[in-house]
């Protein structure tokens, strides 16, 4: 088995036979390593080796270049791709010549950019994204790319100004009537290496060999190291040939087929003068012809538990009531005498919050803990109700230090993630708790786990307290537990509440209220019925 060194970009196997040995000697600078038991060869980590060592019977499982050096990208709201999207592109990078015929809504752009990239990075050259004028200009492809990638230049290409071609560019668009006006600047751009990915959207497109568009995108690509079909929708088996006859020509002459009609005589069966029909288990025949490829499919990868909502409450403390009703004592002063200051009246009612949870922060800045032990020991039910791991949300820095450590002293490993935490440190526990086996609780402020982070680990959320947000941040909570990651056969979101205040919160926040915005007219405007008992 392979064992890699990635600050090295080494490798190193077991010693191989001689005649291995030999061969891998001619391709790549290699060293032995003498060892007392047995010599261990070292030798580069790179594409060539790793083909070389999978055609010696070596397993190189783990050793993707792809799972080693690439980072994936990061949108600025803090978007990360899908695993299946990585692992497409992981597959992409590994096969010059390939297929993508996941689902529509799968992410096959995203998906193909990455896989773009990371080739770029090892080989350098442009790529050249054939794709549907819709989706060409200015669509779905240049907005991906420009969202994930703003550091590449994207350049539309319109056939009737060829100059666009001079201008150097990481990605050139064009839609594939284009190609036929400009196709031998393209080849020669090829011929160059200026273009050494080609990319085809909308496979289907290139169905018919015969076709200007077809003949166009040959002349162009035939020498390209790299060339990808992309099609949701691979068509009936006649259209078939000319897809694959344009990705990867050489697997239709391993397979025999010389010719369009070859092709036919292999897939379909002539019942009439004009009328052919699918060859039984010509599905296999298709499947062959149309490799390397990969495919997920939408309605798999989305079969997953709606989290179910489930309302937990729990009385006040002593402390938790005294102190509550002196601040509503405040605020109906402040609203009686017309004399409200809105700084004042907010900072009042988040301290409401801050005491249904058990912390407070002094005007110093120092956390003031209060007696919440009716709503720390309901927490400690739930994270006992099941062997999963378990997400609490909490919106205040003072309350998640005091959660973490009462957590620990119930016997759970358990780590937080807030503004506190660095972002090294935060994707090393986002690591741990996806991965490994602790931490098994995870403190999380609600905005730094909304968007783009995985939680398929749990199948609990646990809203200690009201999150400061509104509907469309609170929904992300759901989406967290509802990925295609997820294995429990149930999930749920529990509200934990304690008080009034948590009570309208949650009611506002299901209403799709911004709580932090509109908290002071939420709480003023049910003073006269504000009740801790």
């Amino acid at each position: 088995m392979a064992v890699v060194f990635p600050h090295r970009k080494l490798m190193a196997i077991p010693m191989p036979s001689k005649e291995h040995y030999e061969l891998l000697d001619n391709i790549c600078v290699t060293h032995i390593l003498k060892r007392p038991d047995h010599d261990i060869l070292i030798l580069p980590h790179h594409k060539d080796s790793l083909y070389l060592l999978g055609n010696m019977g070596i397993n190189i499982d783990g050793c993707d270049l792809f799972d080693w050096y690439y980072t994936p990208p990061t949108t600025k709201d803090g978007k990360t791709p899908w695993w299946w999207q990585l692992e497409t592109a992981n597959f992409l990078s590994q096969n010059p010549y390939a297929f993508v015929t996941s689902t529509p809504r799968t992410g096959k752009t995203l998906s193909t950019l990455m896989g773009m990239d990371f080739v770029q990075q090892q080989i350098g050259g442009s790529a050249l994204i054939v794709a549907p004028l819709t989706v060409a200009n200015k669509g779905e492809w240049y907005k991906t790319c420009k969202e994930w990638f703003p550091k590449k230049r994207v350049v539309l290409v319109h056939a009737d100004r060829k100059n666009e071609l001079r201008e150097p560019a990481d990605v050139y668009l064009i839609n594939p009537d284009g190609l036929k006006i400009v196709d031998g600047e393209l080849a020669d751009m090829v011929n160059r290496g200026v273009i050494t990915i080609a990319i085809f959207d909308e496979l289907t497109e290139f169905a018919n060999p015969k076709s200007q568009r077809w003949i166009a995108a040959n002349n162009i690509v035939n020498k390209c190291p790299y060339r990808w079909g992309l099609t949701g929708t691979p068509g009936k088996p006649e259209k078939i040939y000319g897809q694959v006859k344009l990705i990867n020509p050489d697997q239709l002459r391993k397979m025999g087929v010389s010719s369009s009609f070859r092709w036919r005589e292999m897939t379909e069966i002539k019942v009439s003068q004009f009328r052919w029909i699918p060859k039984q288990g010509h599905e296999e025949t298709v499947k062959e012809a149309m490799s390397p490829c990969i495919r997920f499919d939408k309605e798999q990868l989305m079969e997953i538990p709606i989290p179910q909502v489930i309302t937990e409450e729990v009385p006040l403390s002593k402390e938790q009531a005294e102190l509550t009703q002196q601040l509503v004592d405040d605020l109906t002063a402040m609203v009686e005498s017309e004399e409200i200051e809105a700084t004042t009246a907010s900072t009042l009612a988040q301290k409401m919050l801050q005491v249904a949870g058990g912390a407070v922060r002094s005007k110093d800045g120092t956390p003031v803990l209060i007696d919440a032990t009716p709503k720390l020991n309901k927490l400690v039910e739930i994270l006992h109700r099941t062997s999963r791991k378990k997400v609490v949300f909490s919106s205040f820095t003072a309350i998640n230090d005091m959660l973490v450590e009462h957590i620990r002293g119930a016997g759970f490993t358990c780590e937080k993630i807030d503004g506190s935490v660095t972002g090294n440190k935060r994707s090393e526990i986002l690591h741990d708790f996806l991965e490994a086996k602790d931490p098994h609780v995870l403190v999380c402020h609600p905005r730094t786990t909304a968007f783009g982070v995985e939680l398929a680990s749990a199948d609990y959320i646990i809203c200690y307290g009201t999150p400061m947000t509104g509907a469309f941040m609170y929904q992300q909570l759901f989406e967290r537990l509802s990925s295609s990651r997820q294995t429990a056969k149930e999930t749920f979101v529990v509200h934990l509440s304690a008080g009034k205040q948590d009570k309208l919160s949650f009611a506002a926040l299901a209403s799709g209220v911004n709580i932090e915005r509109n908290i002071v007219n939420l709480f003023t405007k049910n003073l006269s019925e504000w009740d801790n008992s």
